[in-house]
């Protein structure tokens, strides 16, 4: 016996029910368009309703209605129409995908810039991360395999990702980013008082000439932080003070010289240091004379301490 067509529709209607939910989930998880609104829900609401009011209306219009919308939809929703749809959504579905950055929730108030490329250069985004739970998402070009992207977030190393078709990639920057490293800068007790007296920082990176990283500083006596503000550990304060003792300073300027270490000056324009920089550091006296330097390879470490060493001439 031969299939009805209420029954040979059914099974139609419900793959392009699954369809459409499929697609609505795609959308607004990698596009994040669609969220609040349930497409589905509202057709077959639309429809309910106004087959209901045509029915109160004329109800012998309602089986006539009924007849109408159930051979328009087996005329339209043929199988090569449901396979061609599934296809469709099928290659968008494998070659577009997402990546989502997250504001962790109790983050410190402050947005930052984001930016993700392509390994090739490409494809690029930018966007600004807002504290509190906030998010980002950019939608990227990919393909079955994976495709490579480079994130960069303001105060964390650069970090690559592949991203995959369907699933995406989220970041949450505070858990799976590292922290770009910071350079606490010492000048030893003659530097700071050259400071005092008109003297300035200067902090350069040594790549085949000196490429000057930050301007400047003036002044200022006390020690520099470059890069990510962050508290310096009550940790320190022992061996700094060791060193003091080593060279033989009077207690009040060792007092006095723990302190102005133990309050750094954040350089707030300086560039993202990278491991594997090397940077050179300079305190020089107002007349231009060099009073203190230091030369380091900057490390992984979040914070890189760095005593400068006083240059006799």
């Amino acid at each position: 016996m031969a299939a009805s067509p209420s029954s040979s529709l059914f099974p139609r209607a419900v793959a392009f029910i699954a369809l459409v939910v499929a697609a609505q989930l795609w959308v607004n998880y990698h596009l994040g368009i669609g969220g609040e609104t349930p497409w589905v829900a509202l057709v077959i609401a639309a429809l309910s309703g106004g087959v209901e009011l045509l029915g109160r209306l004329d109800p012998a219009g309602l089986k006539r209605s009924a007849d109408w919308i159930r051979e328009a939809i087996s005329h339209t929703l043929t199988l090569r129409t449901l396979v061609v749809l599934c296809a469709i959504f099928v290659v968008v579905a494998l070659v577009v995908s997402s990546v989502m950055v997250i504001a962790e929730s109790g983050s410190d108030g402050k947005s930052v810039n984001v930016i993700l490329s392509s390994a090739d250069n490409r494809v690029s985004r930018q966007d600004r991360l807002g504290p509190g739970g906030k998010f980002v998402q950019f939608a990227v070009p990919t393909n079955p395999f994976g495709r490579p992207f480079r994130l960069m977030v303001d105060g964390y190393l650069e970090q690559t990702l592949t991203v995959y078709p369907i699933v995406g990639a989220k970041v949450t920057p505070e858990r799976d980013l590292r922290v770009s490293p910071s350079l606490l800068l010492r000048p030893p007790p003659i530097a700071l008082r050259s400071l005092e007296d008109g003297g300035y920082l200067t902090l350069s990176w040594k790549q085949g000439g000196n490429t000057p990283l930050i301007a400047p500083d003036r002044e200022h006596r006390g020690s520099f932080l470059i890069g990510r503000a962050q508290t310096i550990p009550d940790a320190k304060i022992a061996p700094w003070k060791l060193e003091l003792e080593a060279g033989g300073f009077p207690p009040k300027l060792m007092s006095r010289t723990l302190l102005e270490w133990n309050s750094p000056k954040v350089l707030t324009t300086s560039p993202l240091l990278m491991p594997g920089m090397v940077v050179v550091a300079e305190v020089r006296s107002k007349a231009d004379a060099l009073v203190a330097r230091a030369e380091r390879t900057v490390s992984s470490e979040r914070l890189i301490d760095v005593g400068m060493l006083p240059v006799e001439e």
